[in-house]
C-alpha cells in the first residue's frame, strides 16, 4: 500500500493523513509483514536501530536500519490515524518505510543512532539534549532559553508521553508540574549517571511516540508560520512548502529542520519559516533549494551571533543532505 501526499496548491488545506506503524500503528499486511494475526496484537516492524551506526553525520541519505531488533515502544492502533493536532490543516500521510526512514535519519542527525545519546549534553552548549530529536532542556533560569533558541522543547515531548499513558521515571516525576531541568550545570548532568540512565531508559523504549511528536511539530508550525506572514507572501511560502513536499526528500527537510532550529515564530531569524522566505523559485529541485536556503540562513545566523560559529561547519553539513535524501517510495 502506498499512501500518496495530495497537495492543495490553492487551499489552505494539505489533506494528508499518516499512515505508518512507526507512529501510530497499522494493520495492512503489506507494510507490516507476513506474521499478521489479530487486531491489537501485531507484531510491529523494526524501528530505529542502535547499532552500529556512523559517528559522523551522513552527507547523503540515509543509513538503512537494522532488522534484527525492536527498539521502539509502538502503540497498536487499527487503521489510519492523523498524527498532529486536529486543528491543524496539515495532515500527514506516508508509508512504514517513509516515516522510518524520516525518523532514522533525525535520529542519525542529532544522536549518531546510539543510545547513550538520548541523553546528552555538549560542552559546547549551556543545556541537556534529550531524545531521538535532542529536544532541549533548558536549566532553571537559563538566560539562553528563549533568546537564542526559543524555548524548550523536551517538556512538551514529556507531556505528550503521559498523554499517551506512558509512565515518567522517578526524576521525571519529581521535576513536575512545571518539568524543571533537575540538572543546573554539565557537571551536575555528570555526576548524575543514574538519573540520566533512568530518563534515557525511558526515552529508548518510546522512540515511535517521539517520533509521531516529531512530525506534529510541523503539523502544527504549518498554519502557525502561514498566520504570521504577511498576507501577500502566503501564498509563496504554500507553493514552495508543496514543492518540497513533492520533492525525492517529501517531508524529511521540513520535519527535521523545524525540530532543529524551530519555527523561527518569536523574533528568531534562522527558523524554518526564515528558510521558507530565503528560497529561490527556480527550476532547481525543491529539496536542494531548501538545502541551500537553509546554509544561506545559519550562516547569516553567525555573522550576526559569532560565539555560533563553531558549530557551523556541523549545521551545514546536516542541512546538505536534504539535498540528496531520497524517501524509499520514490526511489
Amino acid at each position: 500500500m502506498k499512501c500518496k501526499a495530495r497537495a492543495n496548491i490553492l487551499g489552505l488545506l494539505i489533506p494528508l493523513v499518516l499512515c505508518s506503524p512507526f507512529l501510530e500503528g497499522c494493520r495492512n499486511p503489506s507494510i507490516v509483514g507476513q506474521n499478521q494475526t489479530k487486531p491489537g496484537t501485531e507484531k510491529l516492524p523494526p524501528t530505529l536501530n542502535n547499532g552500529n551506526l556512523p559517528k559522523e553525520n551522513p552527507q547523503t541519505g540515509m543509513v538503512p536500519p537494522k532488522n534484527d531488533e525492536n527498539t521502539g515502544s509502538l502503540p497498536s492502533i487499527s487503521e489510519k490515524q492523523p498524527v498532529g493536532d486536529k486543528s491543524s490543516p496539515l495532515k500527514i500521510e506516508l508509508t512504514a518505510a517513509d516515516s522510518n526512514a524520516i525518523a532514522q535519519q533525525i535520529f542519525l542527525n542529532e544522536g549518531q543512532g546510539k543510545r547513550e545519546n538520548l541523553v546528552y549534553w555538549s560542552e559546547n552548549e549551556a543545556f541537556p539534549s534529550m531524545g531521538i530529536a535532542h529536544f532541549i532542556w533548558y536549566p532553571e533560569d537559563s538566560q539562553d532559553a528563549v533568546s537564542r533558541f526559543g524555548g524548550d522543547s523536551f517538556p512538551p515531548l514529556v507531556r505528550y508521553l503521559q498523554d499517551k499513558g506512558e509512565v515518567l521515571p522517578d526524576i521525571l516525576k519529581k521535576s513536575l508540574p512545571e518539568l524543571v531541568c533537575p540538572w543546573k550545570n554539565r557537571a551536575e548532568f555528570l555526576n548524575d549517571k543514574a538519573g540520566a540512565e533512568s530518563i534515557r531508559a525511558f526515552l529508548d523504549k518510546t522512540k515511535g511516540h517521539q517520533s509521531a511528536f516529531v512530525f506534529q511539530r510541523f503539523a502544527k508550525a504549518y498554519p502557525a508560520m502561514l498566520a504570521s506572514a504577511e498576507e501577500s507572501e502566503r501564498e509563496k511560502l504554500k507553493t514552495r512548502i508543496e514543492a518540497v513536499i513533492a520533492s525525492k526528500a517529501g517531508f524529511f527537510p521540513l520535519v527535521d529542520y523545524v525540530n532543529f532550529k524551530g519555527e523561527g515564530l518569536k523574533g528568531g531569524s534562522w527558523g524554518l519559516l526564515q528558510v521558507l522566505q530565503n528560497m529561490q523559485d527556480t527550476n532547481t529541485d525543491a529539496a536542494k533549494e531548501f538545502a541551500a536556503a537553509s546554509a544561506r540562513v545559519l550562516t547569516k545566523r553567525v555573522e550576526k551571533n559569532p560565539k555560533d560559529g563553531v558549530f557551523l561547519a556541523g549545521w551545514i553539513n546536516r542541512t546538505q543532505v536534504y539535498a540528496s535524501f531520497v524517501l524509499p517510495s520514490k526511489k
